[in-house]
């Protein structure tokens, strides 16, 4: 059960990192990734 609880907490805790990306200065390849996609998902709703 404490297993359970503890990969909970830092599942829900990479999740709250994840919105706190600075695209204007990622760093890491997660950060790069993650603002290449948000990238993508602007352009191609600009795009449809």
């Amino acid at each position: 059960m404490k297993k359970a609880i503890i990969f909970c907490w830092l599942f829900l805790s990479s999740i709250s990192c994840t919105f706190a990306v600075d695209c204007n200065n990622a760093l890491t390849q997660g950060d790069m990734h993650y603002c290449a996609d948000e990238e993508y998902k602007k352009v191609d709703k600009e795009l449809n």
